[in-house]
């Protein structure tokens, strides 16, 4: 199956500004951190493993709750709040009255799109691989 040109610029366009957000919340922690004033390499592994941590798991965390949302995980809470309107703020109505779980399971299931959020938890995978690298450098040493 041959993908086509816009599909690619579009895959990269993706995976870009999830780097770019990985690497501006790595610039903020930097500066936060000050890696300029460590006192010794241990120090500085720390910090740049501080550094980098942080971005890799909120873009992994970020990707495994996009995939779980698509995958329906979050589908009570969305019946549940769609229920509480519905019972307690007055005039508060929706399309379907009597609706049951079961219904409103089906007619998400239709409505769901969430697909393609893999490039999330690669890139916060990249990210958090480059401070694992640290993180041994750290240990090694401390020797």
């Amino acid at each position: 199956m041959k993908k086509d040109k816009s599909e690619i610029i579009k895959t990269v366009i993706k995976y870009g500004i999830a780097f770019i957000c990985g690497a501006l919340i790595t610039v903020a922690l930097l500066i936060y951190l000050k890696p300029s004033q460590a006192e010794n390499r241990t120090q500085l592994y720390k910090i740049l493993c501080d550094a980098f941590t942080v971005p890799g798991l909120l873009l992994i965390f970020a990707g495994t709750m996009v995939w779980l949302s698509g995958q329906g995980a979050f589908t009570g809470i969305g019946y549940l709040f769609r229920y509480l309107t519905r019972s307690l703020i007055p005039g508060g109505r929706t399309a379907h009255p009597h609706e049951t779980f079961y219904d409103y399971v089906q007619e998400q299931k239709e409505k769901r799109k969430a697909t393609g959020y893999g490039f999330l938890f690669f890139v916060g995978l990249f990210y958090f691989t480059i401070a694992i690298v640290f993180f041994i450098l750290f240990y090694a040493s401390l020797k």
